[in-house]
């Protein structure tokens, strides 16, 4: 592939999603379909797990694996490296070194080691635990990263399980400015939940009510669980007072100083590792977020018309491999199709690229008994837009059709 295609695998993307089935609770031959934090939101459901490694251009992919559904990163990432080292070579056909990239959450003791016993380079996020004193450096002691326009940086070499690496923190204000807007917005919500139940606590002492009488325990697990989105605890401060035998009662009010301090010292922030000492911080941080483009990839797998993997129709683990073997197949050729497409001057997305060639059909042309232009029956192929011709000569259609 990436001698015919021309395919880069110098930088390699990995990330992971799941699927959920309708594989019921009580199949208990199925091991790969189990519950866990489904990234659809049905947690309600046992579901199947796809971990993918693709090419930096193009997002073509390259490995992949099907696992059970209640494993999370840091329990997958070992195994598709040992997958990535034993296939790699056989798959690229030489032994040029490789850079992994992945998110948080993957790295750990056991995925380094593998990684430096393979050769494999890595690039990857951290939690900002790691190095909180790193992570929480102001914003002046930053500098500007060439050619990334809002973005500041600072790499400061550490060893990080037992191997020298280079750590970048990067601040981005595009990513600071939309986490300020998704968390004001999540205010707003946490605000009038609040408010509802401030003002329910405030009626049930002065007019009464069914039902079991509310405690201070049960109001502060109702706060809890309303502030259990990420930052409201750190914005949102919260007073739950009550004696016994009375109706408790709620206080609440935004901390400026919990925002004042989130905004300076948390927000627009990445931590960034890396074994390429030699880098700069500029290529780290490109190298870091082309993951996003994998982003997309996982969103054409649960695209409504094309690529998607939902239905599955099956129950058993060796179908449920095979489903998702064609799937990643399907995903490959479009990929494909996509960067050849697109280096003849057709920068089409994918959905869009589909949407062009499902209006080619081939068209088989049978004259009825008796017409005076009668003659031999013959394929031919649809009318033509200029972009289906140029796709179609492009990926020479033809051929694959019987009026090539």
């Amino acid at each position: 592939m990436g001698e015919e295609f021309g395919v880069d695998t110098d930088v390699l993307l990995f990330d992971t999603t799941n699927f959920f089935t309708f594989i019921a609770s009580t199949n208990e031959r199925n091991q790969l379909a189990k519950r866990g934090r489904n990234k659809q939101k049905r947690n309600d459901l046992r579901q199947v797990g796809l971990s993918l490694i693709a090419s930096r251009s193009f997002q073509v992919p390259l490995l992949h694996g099907v696992y059970e559904g209640n494993l999370n990163d840091v329990t997958v990432f070992p195994e598709v490296v040992r997958d990535l080292s034993r296939r790699y070579s056989k798959l690229i056909h030489r032994q040029a070194p490789v850079t992994l990239v992945c998110d948080k959450g993957c790295m750990g003791e056991n995925a380094i080691e593998q990684l430096a016993v393979d050769g494999v380079h890595f690039v990857c996020g951290l939690p900002s635990t790691y190095f909180k004193k790193i992570f929480t450096t102001p914003v002046a002691q930053l500098k500007p990263l060439e050619g990334i326009a809002g973005t500041k940086g600072l790499s400061i070499p550490a060893e990080l399980w037992s191997k020298e690496c280079q750590v970048v923190l990067c601040h981005s204000e595009s990513l600071r400015t939309r986490q300020i807007d998704s968390i004001t917005r999540q205010m707003v919500k946490c605000e009038k939940k609040l408010s509802a139940l401030q003002t329910g606590l405030q009626d049930r002492a002065t007019e009464g009510g069914r039902g079991k009488k509310p405690t201070v325990d049960s109001v502060r697990r109702k706060v809890k669980k309303i502030l259990s989105a990420q930052y409201m605890g750190d914005v949102i401060q919260t007073k739950v007072t009550g004696k016994k035998g009375k109706i408790p009662s709620l206080c609440y009010e935004i901390d400026d100083e919990g925002l004042t301090r989130l905004r300076t010292t948390r927000l627009g922030r990445t931590l960034l590792v890396t074994d390429h000492l030699e880098w700069e911080p500029e290529e780290v941080v490109q190298t870091y977020r082309s993951l996003a483009r994998i982003e997309d990839t996982f969103k054409n797998m649960k695209n409504t018309d094309y690529l998607r993997w939902q239905p599955s129709w099956h129950w058993t683990n060796q179908k449920l491999r095979v489903h998702g073997f064609y799937c990643v197949l399907a995903l490959t050729l479009v990929r494909l199709a996509r960067k050849v497409a697109w280096e003849a001057g057709e920068k089409l997305s994918v959905p869009k690229l589909l949407d062009e060639l499902t209006g080619i059909k081939e068209v088989a042309l049978i004259y009825p008994e008796g017409y005076k232009k009668r003659g031999p029956g013959r394929l031919s192929h649809s009318r033509m837009s200029p972009q289906q011709l140029r796709l179609a000569e492009a990926l020479d259609i033809g051929q694959l059709m019987a009026w090539g």
